[in-house]
C-alpha cells in the first residue's frame, strides 16, 4: 500500500498518529513498548548484529525500534516521511540518525534533517 508524504505530514493525523506510537496503552497503539523491547533483544542476535553494524530502518515512524537498537552500539539510519515522528525521533537520546524520504525513492532527502546523537 502507497500513501502520500502530504498523509503522513497532515497537521491532524500526523498528531494522532505519533499519539498512538508513543501510547502503548492505547487500542490503536501498534505495538506495547514491552513488546518493542522483547523484538529489540530478539533481533540483534537473530541479524549477527554487533557494535559497528549498519541498518536501515525504512518507515521508522518515532524511532521506536531505531533507537533501541542504536543503543546496542549498531549504526542505524531511519528514514521516514513523517515529519513530526521524525521531529519526535531526533529528540530522544541515541546514535541513530533519521531521514525524511520514501522508501520507494533512490535515495532519501540528502542531509535534510540528518541529525547525528550522542
Amino acid at each position: 500500500m502507497y500513501t502520500t508524504p502530504e498523509f503522513w505530514n497532515d497537521e491532524h493525523i500526523s498528531a494522532q498518529m505519533l499519539r498512538f506510537h508513543l501510547d502503548p496503552t492505547a487500542e490503536a497503539a501498534p505495538r506495547a513498548h514491552a513488546f518493542i523491547d522483547r523484538s529489540v533483544a530478539w533481533l540483534v542476535p537473530a541479524l549477527g548484529l554487533t557494535p559497528g553494524s549498519r541498518l536501515l530502518d525504512l518507515g521508522c515512524g518515532p524511532g521506536l525500534y531505531a533507537n533501541r537498537i542504536a543503543a546496542h552500539g549498531i549504526e542505524v539510519v531511519g528514514i521516514d516521511v513523517s515529519n513530526r515522528s521524525l521531529g519526535y525521533a531526533r529528540r530522544r537520546p541515541g546514535r541513530c540518525r533519521h531521514r525524511s524520504g520514501k522508501a520507494t525513492t533512490s535515495k532519501a532527502s540528502s542531509g535534510q534533517g540528518t541529525t547525528q546523537r550522542s
